[in-house]
């Protein structure tokens, strides 16, 4: 690792031996980690080929005159990203921070560790340039202020840099290198950001006193059959032994002592291997992107940086390789680091760091129930469903989807019904009289479209007794008093009591037996009354009898 002149990226590379940010998960996870952004490949099996994590929306931000809201997790951040116009202590900055007003609210703050390393993205050789095309004002390629206080040395606190994505340390008391961009709101949408586990406070305001975001779930690790590790938080799977190459393939270290450390390509090549051969039974792990890394760390914790108990072995207090490669030097891979607990790099050909597998973390399609179909009328009906889960990710979009073929989707006719799990109600409408259709609910997340099971039903028939083209009538005199000049009417089969009248200067074919929508011959109509023709109207009756 390489020393930087000043001190705040200094302490950033003295952390390069650290850990990642929290975004992604599974059905079983609290919230669901997203994509890093980085969608450039480097090497077969990196962040960019496999884009682990939810997708981001477009826009990815909304931008007003003082606020910008993160379409991706919800947060409202300052617009301007040097409201103090030069750098500022770690004091003054959560007291700025606290003291705005801006967009009319009053809940802003110094954002923690987690919620400002949210705003990166891996696909950016500097993210303040990145950020400002985005619609953010005076942002600073510069380490800027977290909440989060370093729990080893407390008069330090977490930053992370706009210049290249690090998170870092700097001195509380720095004056000179260090700027504030306030956040308020709640986190929420689809890719949630989550406490950082810091609880003791250091002064009010601070990342102890707030502990904003999702709460952590508890037991935060799960056991499972083959001996992975499940993380409750995120949903991923990671390999119980954060060392597990020097432990199993000792040899496959070919870069000096044996140790475990090994270059970032060596380091991709041992997670194929370990597919190849099924490890612990799977064929899917991977080396986890700068995200999945940073979700493992708890900011009340060091060497190592995992929540208390947690269940790993041989965790080493060096630097892990990630997936993703710095876009600042693309020569450079990120690391997350156990000892401290930040996200650091390494130039990829250099034996620095150690690998850590991971699997799983996707998330789920909805799970969806079909309600009963109800109020049915010639075009109209009620139904509805229930999103029982939401597969690990929120679920943006509800409602039913219909059409008259077996097992509609979103692509045919549907209701949008809100958001979220939970029973909803949906009406139908635009139907067609007496014909067979097909329901199903759904719900959709970052992960896609769950359905419902299948419900047919049938709409009733309507009640005309004839039609002209697609105009109904109720009585076959309606019709005819209809004709101006020569027309077909239609008329439904079954018996009809009426007296009927043509005149005029008319001709009119009279086509009886017709199906209750007039599209197919299927009897004959009888009509029980009498028959008048005159005035130079000209009448041919099929399928009818008048009695």
């Amino acid at each position: 690792m390489k020393k930087k002149i000043s001190l705040i990226v200094l302490l950033a590379a003295i952390i390069l031996i650290d850990v990642a940010i929290p975004l992604k998960s599974d059905a079983a996870g609290t919230v669901s980690l997203p994509r890093t952004g980085q969608t450039a490949s480097y090497a077969a099996g990196d962040d960019g080929a496999q884009q682990m994590g939810v997708a981001w929306p477009a826009p990815r931000f909304t931008v007003s005159v003082d606020c910008v809201t993160d379409n991706l997790t919800g947060l409202i951040w300052a617009r301007n990203a040097n409201l103090n116009g030069a750098p500022q202590t770690w004091d003054s900055a959560v007291d700025l921070a606290k003291g705005q007003t801006l967009c009319g609210r009053s809940d802003w703050r110094l954002p923690n560790v987690n919620e400002l390393e949210s705003l990166i993205s891996a696909s950016a050789p500097v993210p303040a340039t990145w950020l400002a095309g985005q619609g953010f004002t005076g942002v600073q390629p510069n380490p800027y202020w977290a909440s989060s206080t370093y729990l080893n040395q407390t008069d330090m606190a977490w930053t992370v840099c706009l210049c290249d994505g690090q998170t870092g340390l700097g001195p509380k008391s720095n004056s000179t290198q260090v700027y504030a961009l306030p956040v308020a709101g709640t986190t929420s949408l689809t890719a949630r950001v989550w406490k950082t586990g810091q609880t003791a406070v250091y002064r009010v305001g601070d990342d102890g006193d707030r502990q904003d975001g999702v709460a952590l779930p508890s037991p935060r690790f799960t056991a499972n059959t083959d001996t992975s590790i499940t993380d409750n938080l995120t949903g991923l799977i990671w390999a119980p032994d954060a060392n597990v190459m020097n432990t199993r393939d000792p040899n496959w270290d070919d870069y000096g002592t044996k140790e475990g450390k090994v270059i970032w390509q060596r380091a991709l090549d041992y997670v194929t291997k370990l597919n190849n051969e099924s490890y612990l039974g799977h064929s899917d792990w991977r080396l986890p992107n700068r995200k999945e890394g940073f979700s493992l760390m708890d900011r009340t914790r060091y060497n190592p940086s995992l929540p208390t108990g947690h269940p790993f072995y041989n965790v080493q207090a060096g630097s892990y390789w990630t997936s993703t490669t710095l876009a600042y030097n693309t020569g450079y891979a990120t690391t997350f680091g156990t000892y401290i607990g930040g996200i650091g790099k390494a130039v990829k050909t250099s034996g620095d760091s150690y690998t850590w597998p991971v699997r799983g973390g996707g998330a789920d399609t909805p799970s969806v129930t079909t309600s009963a179909v109800s109020a049915i009328t010639n075009t109209t009906a009620a139904c509805g469903g229930t999103v029982a889960a939401d597969g690990g990710a929120a679920v943006t979009a509800r409602g039913v989807c219909w059409g008259t073929s077996a097992n509609p989707t979103i692509s045919d006719s549907k209701t949008t019904d809100g958001s979220g799990t939970g029973a909803f109600t949906s009406s139908i409408t635009g139907l067609s009289p007496y014909t067979l259709y097909h329901v199903r609910a759904y719900a959709t997340n970052s992960a896609g479209t769950g359905y419902g099971s299948d419900v047919p039903f049938n709409t009733p028939c309507p009640t005309y007794a004839a039609q002209i083209g697609t105009t109904p009538y109720n009585t076959l005199q309606e019709a005819v008093n209809s004709v101006s000049g020569t027309a077909e009417i239609r008329a439904v089969a079954g018996e009809w009591q009426e007296v009927l009248t043509f005149s005029g200067n008319r001709t009119i074919t009279l086509s009886g037996g017709y199906d209750c929508i007039c599209d197919a011959v299927t009897g004959v109509t009888t009509v029980h009354g009498s028959l008048t023709v005159g005035g130079g109207a000209v009448v041919t009756m099929n399928n009818m009898a008048v009695y």
